[in-house]
């Protein structure tokens, strides 16, 4: 069994129930996703945008998971995710924001939207669904890093996270 917020390994207490979080830290940071989550879900609702999406493309978990399904270019969820960013933007008055990017041949890096209404308008109309879902996991959850939801996603054999990079920081 592993931590739900660090993905590290727990251990088996003598009595009582398994412990979900490995420490104080990733207990917090859980509690964290679990409020954005719910927030989420609230702005959800109450967006119109939003409100003629499959209901399984509102479901907050969903979002975040990386998965062949989640990730089709405009379907529910890339949708759902554009929304929000949409929102999220206007309501930081378009500031200019950096997120993190896997590339297969570079490894993570990070990359960004040019402030003002119209550079994030150009992302949000043009940028391709994987690009939408980095900033959005960068955007609802800023304590956990890409990495995590990448490699829970290499763990259920939806993608392959390779060590054939041309390129390793050091």
């Amino acid at each position: 069994m592993k931590c739900k917020a660090c993905g590290a390994p727990l251990t088996q207490s003598a009595r009582g129930r398994t412990p979900e979080y490995c420490n104080g830290c990733s207990r917090k940071l859980g509690l964290r996703v679990r409020e954005a989550a719910t927030q989420l879900s609230l702005e959800f609702e109450t967006s119109s945008d939003v409100t003629k999406l499959d209901e399984q493309a509102l479901d907050p978990e969903s979002l975040t998971s990386y998965s062949r399904e989640t990730l089709q270019n405009l379907g529910a969820h890339d949708q759902a995710r554009r929304a929000w960013l949409r929102e999220w933007a206007r309501s930081r008055d378009y500031r200019a924001s950096w997120f993190t990017v896997y590339g297969r041949y570079s490894g993570y890096y990070q990359t960004g939207i040019p402030a003002g209404e119209e550079g994030w308008t150009r992302f949000l109309e043009r940028g391709v669904s994987y690009d939408v879902y980095c900033l959005f996991v960068a955007a609802i959850t800023p304590d956990i890093p890409l990495k995590h939801y990448l490699e829970d996603a290499s763990e259920r054999g939806e993608i392959k996270l390779g060590d054939d990079l041309l390129w390793k920081p050091q």
